[in-house]
């Protein structure tokens, strides 16, 4: 074989070898780095699982710098980490305050990886891409059920409890606006409880004392957080009343309380879903495809109908 015709053909073999890699999508051996707020909670234990079957589907790798600890300094070392270990991306559920991580965020960016943000929505220049639920629509659901509930049951009167978040986070706002709105329409009080860093003991206090002190003008409860649901199922133990409970979230715990009927249903933030986008978001990228800045992904109402495969 002359040597033109071997130019030739190891030209088309790496043609072919280019056009092969390039149908995969993207440069072999991406990493992704991966820091949520803790493995404590069955939210992001879910979403951590789901994004280490969906990267491994791409032949992705997958670094999880995920504890139990959860901090602002643990998360920043975290992304001390990912820049250290010159990852290709880095998925990141911001602890709480991001400000104290916007510098880190930045640093990382320019080392050159691609930030995507899950959970909590981060305003910061450094995120390629926010991938969350919308608390609006969450909180229609919410307002939904309740509704459907008072006038089916002909209440027209009497109050309901929510327990939710930090009364300095939107996103705890954001989860009882629409249910807030129902009840002013309907003429029914609602009793709002707060509860500092979404840690909802003294909260639970405080509406227990609500509930022991007139628990005939109770006509249904809220928890807008998976804290704050077993904190409602924790009032209906000792107070069992006919009323509607809603809760936020799902672990087993939840799970049993809805199966039992002590709550009707659930807002299922669907982390498994939000890590299969995030991980998919990645894949797009790397296949130098368009990605929109901010993805939505769908609530679930989970009731004793539909609760058992989640």
């Amino acid at each position: 074989m002359s040597d033109t015709a071997k130019t030739v053909r190891f030209a088309a073999i790496l043609l072919l070898f280019l056009s092969l890699f390039s149908c995969r999508g993207g440069k072999e051996d991406v990493t992704i780095g991966l820091s949520t707020e803790s493995l404590v909670h069955d939210y992001w234990i879910r979403m951590k699982e789901s994004i280490i079957s969906e990267a491994d589907l791409y032949s992705m790798n997958v670094i999880n710098y995920t504890t139990t600890e959860s901090s602002d300094e643990k998360q920043i070392e975290d992304i001390r980490r990912a820049i250290d270990d010159r990852v290709d991306y880095l998925i990141i559920g911001a602890y709480a305050n991001s400000e104290s991580i916007a510098p880190w965020l930045k640093r990382a960016k320019e080392e050159g990886i691609r930030i995507i943000a899950v959970g909590m929505r981060l305003l910061d220049p450094s995120v390629d891409v926010n991938i969350h639920i919308d608390e609006n629509y969450a909180s229609a659901q919410v307002a939904s059920l309740f509704k459907d509930y008072f006038q089916e049951n002909g209440i027209s009167d009497g109050a309901v409890i929510m327990i939710t978040g930090d009364e300095d986070d939107p996103n705890a706002h954001d989860r009882i606006s629409g249910l807030v709105d129902i009840l002013n329409l309907m003429n029914i009080a609602p009793l709002v409880y707060f509860s500092k860093n979404w840690e909802t003991a003294l909260s639970e206090k405080q509406a227990l004392r609500m509930v022991e002190k007139d628990p005939g003008r109770i006509k249904g409860l809220f928890g807008g957080s998976a804290l704050a649901t077993i904190s409602i199922a924790h009032i209906l133990e000792k107070y069992p009343l006919p009323v509607l409970a809603v809760g936020f979230d799902l672990n087993d715990e939840i799970k049993k309380e809805v199966t039992d009927g002590t709550i009707y249903g659930v807002i299922y933030q669907n982390p498994e879903g939000i890590g299969r986008k995030a991980v998919d978001t990645i894949q797009a990228l790397e296949k130098g495809e368009r990605v929109e800045p901010t993805i939505i992904s769908d609530t679930i109402v989970l009731t004793k109908e539909n609760i058992e495969g989640y």
